[in-house]
């Protein structure tokens, strides 16, 4: 009866609020995920960048012959112990690739993160679905036309 139907519609409201919660969590984890991709390729230009310059003999005692406080600058801004001439280059170079290694595993759980959600928020609208199809009456009134 009116109970039932009132039940019905409570559990609709709160599966639209689950829903919602749902879509902005994964909304900003494709936020995150971005982010950390920009991140990723970033450093792993500089990696590249800095093993291109050993691999060409140009890495000298301060790591980078023609612009080293370029490769140092932008390591540090990113968090990466500084660059010196006794030996910094390697230091910085591995600190870029550990950096990249951690990216890719978080990027890795973000989107585990994320397909659980997708997952989630699927089973939601499967479960709104079958409510609304046991009983049409319980969804929620259509929005009423308002004059043009």
């Amino acid at each position: 009866g009116e109970e039932e139907i009132a039940e019905l519609r409570r559990k609709v409201r709160q599966q639209d609020a689950q829903l919602a919660d749902a879509r902005q969590r994964e909304l900003r984890l494709q936020q995150a995920s971005q982010e950390l991709r920009r991140e990723r390729d970033e450093l792993l230009r500089s990696v590249r960048l800095l093993e291109g310059r050993q691999q060409n003999g140009a890495a000298s005692s301060e790591c980078g012959g023609s612009s080293p406080s370029r490769s140092i600058a932008a390591a540090s801004a990113l968090g990466a112990p500084g660059g010196s001439s006794d030996g910094g280059c390697s230091e910085d170079h591995d600190w870029l690739i550990r950096r990249v290694s951690d990216l890719e595993s978080e990027n890795r759980v973000l989107r585990a993160e994320s397909d659980d959600v997708e997952d989630r928020m699927g089973e939601l609208v499967s479960l709104v679905r079958a409510a609304l199809e046991d009983d049409p009456r319980a969804a929620p009134p259509p929005p009423s036309a308002s004059p043009a």
